[in-house]
C-alpha cells in the first residue's frame, strides 16, 4: 500500500511537470503601477506609471464562450497574460496596474490565482492603446 502511494505522488508530479511544460513564456511584458498624476503646462492630467516587474509570459486571445462575453460589452479586444506565480504580483488592483507588450497598453481587469496553487497567475486584459515615448 505504501509503495502504491509513493508511485502515484511521482506519476502526479511528473503529469504536472508535463503540464508546465506545455506553456511556452516567450512574452516579455512590463507591469506598471500608477503612482499619481500631474497636471502639465496646458492644464491637462498626466498619469505618472512606474514599471514594477519584467517577466515572460504567454499571451492568447479568449476563445468559446469568453470571447463572446466580452464581445457583448465591446470588450474583444481581451487578451489573457499567464506568468508563474510571484506574490509580488498576485495582489494587483486593475485600477493602479496596466501591463506593456509589444508597444501597446493593456488594461488589467481580472487576475486569478490558478486553482490556487501558487504556481501560475493569469491577467485578463484590454487593449487600450499605443505606448507614447
Amino acid at each position: 500500500m505504501l509503495l502504491k502511494s509513493k508511485y502515484e505522488g511521482i506519476l502526479h508530479g511528473e503529469q504536472r511537470a508535463i503540464k508546465n511544460v506545455s506553456k511556452v513564456l516567450d512574452k516579455k511584458i512590463i507591469i506598471q503601477e500608477l503612482k499619481g498624476t500631474t497636471e502639465n503646462e496646458k492644464g491637462f492630467e498626466i498619469e505618472d506609471w512606474q514599471d514594477i516587474a519584467t517577466v515572460w509570459a504567454s499571451k492568447n486571445n479568449l476563445s468559446g464562450k469568453e470571447y463572446y462575453r466580452a464581445k457583448q460589452y465591446n470588450e474583444e479586444k481581451t487578451v489573457k497574460f499567464e506568468i508563474r506565480y510571484q506574490k509580488l504580483l498576485a495582489d494587483l488592483e486593475s485600477t493602479r496596474h496596466r501591463i506593456l507588450h509589444d508597444g501597446k497598453i493593456y488594461n488589467i481587469t481580472f487576475v486569478d490565482n490558478f486553482q490556487y496553487r501558487n504556481e501560475w497567475l493569469v491577467f485578463k486584459a484590454l487593449e487600450s492603446g499605443i505606448c507614447q515615448g
